[in-house]
């Protein structure tokens, strides 16, 4: 609103000054001119009011059912950007799975003999939680690359995706619903097996190494440059 302000003013200024000093400035052209651009100037300001008043009414909105989606039933709903972008990689499932083995055995080594302390209830449901949320991202990300990526020509060249990732989805199930560290393990396998027929499909070559970070365990990478 200030830039309009600001707008106005300088018109003003430049038309004071034209009749000031303008013997020869057609007065009724300079007028005409005036209110052209004035009416330009309302419409642009009404404009810019009622988009602003859009946004607030909208942020309102937002967050009225933000406070209350549990209560109007509202769900949330997310997606891939299906653009395509072609961007995929299953590096972040590897990842996730990683995770998992390693909340597991940050549960495993808690002292289950004694009772847990309320900082240590809230270790382990922290713990917990992050293991069920890396459980379901393992499974949206392989979800994604097979139903968006794989198309006939990847199909064609690994006939078994389809059991493959159906496997994933119930070890990943498994996984979620015990502390076993052998059922995580299991998915990694699985998950690292998917990833190597993903790079093969782009014509990638990969190999296995051990990650350099907790559980350090093995991991299919893509040989790059």
């Amino acid at each position: 609103m200030k830039f309009f302000t600001a707008t106005l003013s300088l018109l003003f200024a430049s038309n004071a000054m034209a009749h000031a000093g303008a013997e020869h400035v057609h007065f009724f052209s300079l007028s005409v001119s005036s209110a052209i651009i004035m009416s330009v100037i309302s419409a642009v300001v009404v404009a810019f009011a009622a988009y602003q008043l859009r946004s607030k009414i909208s942020g309102l909105v937002h967050k009225l059912i933000s406070r209350n989606q549990e209560r109007l039933g509202v769900k949330k709903a997310s997606a891939h950007c299906d653009i395509p972008c072609k961007i995929y990689d299953p590096s972040t499932a590897q990842i996730a799975v990683l995770t998992m083995i390693r909340l597991v055995d940050i549960i495993e080594e808690m002292d289950a003999s004694a009772p847990l302390s309320i900082n240590q209830q809230a270790k382990l449901t922290r713990l917990i939680n992050e293991k069920e949320a890396h459980g379901l991202k393992v499974k949206e990300e392989v979800r994604v690359i097979w139903g968006d990526y794989f198309k006939a020509p990847q199909f064609e060249k690994f006939p078994g995706t389809h059991d493959l990732v159906h496997k994933i989805m119930l070890q990943a199930s498994k996984a979620k619903q015990e502390v076993s560290r052998a059922d995580a393990v299991a998915l990694l396998d699985l998950v690292n097996e998917f990833a190597e027929s993903f790079w093969a499909t782009k014509g990638v070559d990969t190999y296995k190494a051990v990650c350099p970070y907790p559980p350090a365990l093995e991991v299919v990478y893509p040989k790059l440059g």
